[in-house]
């Protein structure tokens, strides 16, 4: 078990490629995230609203990136069955990189009016059809380049660099967030959106070095079983597996309402709480950071047990946790902020998210695995984007219990679609779908 040394540095590569590359894509992605939360209610919406409807509107627009995603999924991914993986990767991270980078040049609505979200939105469509074909593209090459006995674990360094991509854009953005506040909404904010110029290079050197894997091109382009539209055939095929691909993605708010949600919760004045952007940003790197370390880990495990026992196992513990976190936050209790967004995303959701691009791609076979798991995975998405603004509407300091079980709704539909599933851990690529 563990493939031979030729499997195993292909292996590598592949997942190393998705490492760094998903950390560089995300970078940018969750950047907006975190300027959604704290700068752009203030400086890309009208001043005349109320503060809660400014953030409401700003959460709003992080939630049309997500509305992007399918759209992004169906095109990308219908080339990359066709024509191969790497092509696919390339572009993406240059679309991500030069809208995250233009970003940081908009004026803001006091310079031009309405034309300064109307602006924002646009270049955060362009973020979302990018994310919509770079996790389940990076993971569905790394999935079939990964020797048997070994997928999830391989598979699973993509999810921890999405992770990375988070620490690295809360990094960025830490010192940011800590200077005065006029220099903060003046230019201080542009300062990290303007490093995705550098992203962009370090991404492309990356991808440039990729391969495609053997059974794409031995059963896609040598044997010419390609099939016309990759997207149809698979509707046809799998339609219960995508929807549990769906459902299991929906578990992913947990990320957006501790991450985005929680941020303004802990922060704004208007929720009453007042927590620092620094100790927020601090506990948010935390988790992302252990993240993205425990879950090769979980991958390793689920290459031995099973998919569907980490996957029921994460869902349920990963929703209990986040009770804590969002009671801690109300309380005003530092180390039980820390304490429980570790638990809740860092151990627990870290085994959900490692070992689900790996659940989600061996429910297809080759020809339409990266269409079908990415328009899977991206209709999961788009509600995952809008939980934050609908948690706006909802949690009050007083009413704060609603936040975390908006989070155990979705993690319960995780859970049910590993259940209702069959284990694949044991089966040869070959033989998926």
């Amino acid at each position: 078990m563990g493939g031979t040394q030729l499997e195993k540095s292909r292996a590598r590569r592949a997942a190393a490629s998705a490492l760094v590359g998903g950390a560089l894509e995300y970078y940018d992605f969750f950047l907006y995230s975190l300027a959604a939360a704290i700068v752009f209610p203030t400086l890309m919406f009208p001043t005349g609203t109320s503060a809660a409807t400014g953030i409401l509107l700003s959460l709003g627009t992080l939630g049309v990136g997500y509305v992007a995603r399918p759209a992004g999924a169906v095109i990308f991914s219908h080339f990359g069955d066709k024509f191969g993986r790497k092509r696919i990767l390339v572009l993406t991270i240059v679309l991500m990189g030069l809208s995250t980078f233009i970003i940081g040049f908009l004026p803001t609505y006091e310079q031009v009016g309405f034309l300064a979200p109307a602006l924002l939105v646009v270049m955060r469509l362009f973020q979302g059809l990018s994310a919509g074909a770079e996790t389940t593209g990076a993971s569905t090459l790394t999935l079939e380049s990964a020797p048997h006995g070994r997928r999830a674990f391989y598979t699973s360094f993509t999810q921890s660099g999405n992770s990375i991509g988070f620490v690295l854009a809360n990094v960025a953005f830490l010192p940011i967030a800590a200077l005065p506040h006029d220099l903060l909404f003046s230019w201080g904010w542009r300062i990290p959106f303007f490093a995705s110029a550098i992203v962009v290079a370090v991404a492309l050197i990356m991808r440039s070095k990729l391969e495609e894997a053997v059974i794409f091109i031995k059963e896609v382009v040598e044997e010419h079983k390609e099939v016309k539209i990759p997207l149809i055939t698979a509707l046809r095929r799998y339609p219960w597996g995508i929807i549990k691909v769906l459902l299991l993605t929906t578990s992913a708010s947990i990320g957006t309402m501790l991450f985005t949600f929680g941020l303004a919760f802990a922060t704004r004045p208007e929720f009453g709480i007042e927590i620092s952007y620094t100790t927020m940003i601090w506990a948010s790197i935390a988790g992302y950071g252990l993240n993205a370390i425990a879950q090769p880990f979980w991958g390793l495990l689920s290459d031995r047990i099973g998919r569907r026992p980490v996957i029921i196992f994460g869902s349920i513990t990963s929703a209990a946790m986040t009770f804590a976190y969002f009671g801690a936050i109300v309380m005003h209790n530092i180390p039980m902020i820390f304490v429980s967004i570790v638990g809740a995303f860092s151990i627990f959701y870290a085994a959900v998210n490692a070992v689900s691009q790996t659940f989600s791609g061996e429910l297809f076979d080759v020809r339409v695995r990266y269409s079908a798991s990415a328009v899977g995975f991206n209709a999961g998405i788009v509600v995952v984007g809008f939980v934050p603004a609908i948690a706006t509407a909802f949690v009050t300091r007083d009413n704060w219990l609603a936040a975390p079980i908006i989070v155990t709704i979705t993690c319960i539909a995780a859970a049910f679609a590993a259940l209702f599933s069959k284990e694949t851990n044991k089966v040869p690529l070959e033989d998926l779908g």
